[in-house]
């Protein structure tokens, strides 16, 4: 099974030609895959541990600035990447 694509990884590869979009959802944003991420038009970022700061260096995201926004996990807010900047942060409804 190692030399198989992940099908996950397939599907957001293939998906849009196909008519088929994804949502992805995880607690531990270093471990979505990088073409999880890059095929991604869109990820909204709640309040996490901040011991994730190694996937935003890994994606050149701003570690500073989100925390920032999106601040405690009590706070519940979240902000959005649209691929250049975050918009937000937004609250909770």
């Amino acid at each position: 099974r190692k030399n198989q694509p992940n099908p996950l990884d397939a599907i957001a590869q293939a998906g849009l030609k196909q008519g088929v979009r994804g949502v992805w959802i995880t607690q531990r944003p270093a471990q979505v895959s990088h073409t999880l991420i890059s095929q991604a038009d869109l990820q909204v970022y709640f309040a996490m541990n901040w011991a994730e700061r190694s996937y935003f260096s890994t994606y050149g995201l701003p570690y500073e600035e989100l925390v920032k926004m999106v601040g405690l996990k009590k706070e519940h807010r979240y902000a959005v990447w649209e691929g250049q900047s975050f918009s937000g942060p937004y609250s909770e409804a």
